[in-house]
């Protein structure tokens, strides 16, 4: 399997978004579930160094 910077749209699968674009989404969301479950949820983040998170 071929490494990309890049990941399928969800709408449309024939469509790229960034990593970039990708990792805020699961920001957005994490900040939600830190929310609601406080000390009992601890985000830890392992992103490979030669991705491109811009």
């Amino acid at each position: 399997m071929e490494r990309s910077d890049q990941a399928a749209d969800h709408k449309n699968t024939n469509q790229f978004v960034s990593i970039a674009h990708e990792l805020e989404l699961v920001q957005a969301y994490l900040y939600i579930e830190k929310e609601r479950f406080a000390e009992r949820l601890e985000i830890v983040w392992e992103v490979h160094r030669n991705i491109d998170c811009r």
